[in-house]
Order: C-alpha cells, then sequence, then structure tokens
C-alpha cells in the first residue's frame, strides 16, 4: 500500500486463466488520462468510466464526443447487404459510430458502455463549415453573436435551388439536427463551433404541368 511508483517503471499484472477476459473500453483524445480502462460490469455507465479518466480536459469539445462499437453479424442477413463488415476467427463484425449527447457527455442521461468501445473526445474548434447549395462554400470563423442565417449569408446566401427553410447543421461528433418548419416562423438548430451548416437543394417536382403541356 505504501509502495510508489516512479517514472519508468514497468508494472506487469499476470493473467489469470480462471476467468475471461475482462471487459475494457479506450479512451482516444482530449480526456486527463486517455488510454485502455477496464469495466466494472459488463455494461457500464459512460459517466461513470469518463469520471475514473478525470474528467475532460479544458480542450475538449462536448460536441464532439463519438465512440466507435463493434458489432457480431450475420453473413446470411440479407438486410445487411451492402454493409461493410469484418472477419475475425471466422466471425463477421461491423463497425458503428455512434454520436453521444451532451445529456450523456455530462451525466443527466445514461449511456451504456460495453466491452470493446472506443471513446473518442475531439478538440475544441473554433470554425463553422458552410456546405451546399450556398454561392460561396467555405470555413468562417465561428461568432456567438450570429445568428443560423448569419452564417448561410456570410457564404453570399443560399442559390436559385437551395431550401433554406430546410437547412441542417452536422456537429462535430457527427450528429445532425434539422431546422423544424412551423406556420409562421422556422425553429433553427443551435450552431456550434466545428459544426457544418447545409443548405439543401429543392426537390425536383415532376407532377406540376408544364408550360408546353397546358398549351398543348
Amino acid at each position: 500500500r505504501t509502495f510508489l511508483l516512479k517514472a519508468g517503471d514497468a508494472v506487469s499484472v499476470r493473467f489469470s486463466r480462471d476467468r475471461a477476459t475482462a471487459p475494457s473500453v479506450e479512451f482516444i483524445g482530449e480526456v486527463e488520462s486517455p488510454g485502455a480502462l477496464g469495466l466494472r460490469e459488463p455494461y457500464e455507465d459512460f459517466a461513470s468510466v469518463l469520471k475514473r479518466t478525470s474528467g475532460l480536459t479544458r480542450f475538449a469539445d462536448p460536441y464532439g464526443v463519438y465512440l466507435v462499437r463493434q458489432s457480431s453479424m450475420v453473413l446470411g442477413d440479407t438486410a445487411l447487404d451492402g454493409s461493410s463488415f469484418n472477419v475475425v476467427k471466422g466471425e463477421a463484425f461491423r463497425q458503428d459510430t455512434i454520436a453521444l449527447s451532451l445529456a450523456s457527455v455530462y451525466g443527466r442521461r445514461r449511456f451504456y458502455l460495453q466491452d470493446g468501445d472506443q471513446i473518442h473526445v475531439l478538440s475544441r474548434q473554433t470554425t463553422v463549415r458552410l456546405a451546399g447549395a450556398v454561392f460561396q462554400p467555405s470555413i468562417v470563423s465561428h461568432s456567438g453573436s450570429y445568428q443560423f442565417l448569419s452564417y448561410i449569408s456570410q457564404a453570399g446566401g443560399h442559390t436559385e435551388v437551395g431550401e433554406p427553410r430546410k437547412a441542417y447543421v452536422i456537429y462535430p461528433n457527427g450528429a445532425a439536427k434539422r431546422s423544424r418548419n412551423y406556420v409562421l416562423w422556422v425553429n433553427r438548430p443551435k450552431v456550434v463551433p466545428g459544426s457544418t451548416v447545409v443548405v439543401p437543394e429543392k426537390a425536383i417536382k415532376t407532377s406540376r404541368t408544364s408550360p408546353a403541356e397546358v398549351a398543348a
């Protein structure tokens, strides 16, 4: 109990063949103590495991937390046709990317980790990417005083084929949130540093009668 470790010491823990390999996860990126951590039970809450890493660093982006999970799959399942997978010891696995919400990152909502999960914590960014049907797709600096449409204006506005009422935001962790249209107003998603604002193109409507068809 009183033995102190020094820099450069190597600690070897022998594997016990009387039990199966303990479940573990790996933290990569902006956490105080990145690396592999064992789970206290097969499924443990994310906030509980994050606490054992001493938490996020001051450079971490809470909107940029996601995990990569390896899930087994049945090769004969026709619903998975076209999916990419890896084969390990005769078993097929696919890798799923799961975006974690702010509520899960801060422990307000439970999210359970399982054996083999890789948790990625991205660094904070100060830019916003503008893409889609805009005149000048570009990257601009994030400003807390800008509203949603102000960022679209930074790209020269939307083109004639753009649909600004359906514009959406892709957050750093890969999650997306769309604009919600109501009768007289549009509820816009929050734009955070590192996100991408996308203006989609209008859908091509083929049901309308063209002037030539009316004349005919």
